[in-house]
């Protein structure tokens, strides 16, 4: 997936082998499609760096068609967040919508009004019919798409910036502008649900200019959901063991600041 700007593109991988050419909430939605460190111990480095060549080598292949597969347009400002789940696609912007799309339509298909920037969406991992969405006005919401409205919501303690749910989707991970993860269980009986607030967790250093806290950029479950990875802007990527919430391993690496950058597990989760 690219995000570019109000809009954002479906590619396909480009063939290896073959030659490669350079190039209170009332929950309000409308259907269809409205509108460093350089270990000098402190010292500066006085090295002229030469300029970075970014022009492509004559035999290197492109990882993706210069021509996308599909482009969606809808959106009126800057698309933060993107969620997959069969087909269908849900999308954050900063014009305070989530839209949903489908990969066969050109045009959304339901538009999910809210009262701030949407800068998170996660599907539920089983029900096609659920997702939630993070915005700055500091809801958690719950949608149902069929239903086309708010099932439930939880006023968090400040603006959100990522969620997602847990590989058996009982429980939500929501993470804030200054560093703290909040987690919600969620239950369904008896054609009732219920998000009841959990426990919180805070993401931060104990000395620095970013004791105060980094945004929380965001989460990867391992598969068996028993360890999560944290990755927020101050730099560093925490794994928590969730049966007690304890950050047991800190990551820091590449400076990351300001760009929503996620790390991630391998395939194999190890």
């Amino acid at each position: 997936w690219c995000m570019n700007g109000h809009s954002f593109s479906l590619t396909v991988g480009q063939d290896p082998t073959g030659p490669g050419t350079g190039s209170g909430d009332n929950g309000n939605t409308d259907t269809g499609d409205t509108n460093n460190d350089n270990g000098n111990d402190g010292k500066k480095n006085s090295t002229t760096h030469a300029k970075l060549n970014i022009e492509p080598h004559e035999n290197e292949i492109p990882a993706f068609n210069a021509k996308p597969l599909r482009q969606f347009k809808g959106h009126t400002s800057y698309i933060i967040s993107l969620s997959w789940n069969k087909g269908f696609l849900l999308s954050g912007s900063l014009d305070k919508t989530a839209r949903l799309w489908h990969i066969k339509k050109p045009k959304s298909l339901v538009t999910f009004k809210h009262h701030g920037a949407v800068t998170a969406v996660a599907y539920h991992p089983f029900d096609i019919d659920v997702f939630v969405t993070g915005s700055f006005d500091s809801k958690l919401r719950m949608w149902s798409i069929s239903k086309k409205r708010i099932i439930l919501f939880k006023q968090t303690l400040g603006p959100i910036s990522a969620v997602s749910y847990n590989p058996s989707g009982k429980m939500i991970a929501v993470g804030l502008l200054d560093g703290i993860c909040l987690f919600y269980h969620h239950t369904v009986s008896h054609k009732t649900s219920t998000l009841q607030f959990h426990t919180q967790i805070e993401c931060r250093n104990r000395r620095g200019k970013f004791r105060t806290g980094r945004k929380v950029s965001g989460f990867v479950w391992r598969k068996n959901g028993e360890e999560l990875l944290i990755s927020t802007n101050d730099s560093r990527v925490r794994l928590i063991r969730m049966r007690d919430y304890n950050p047991f391993m800190k990551f820091k690496g590449a400076i990351v600041t300001e760009a929503p950058i996620t790390a991630s597990f391998n395939e194999s989760g190890t």
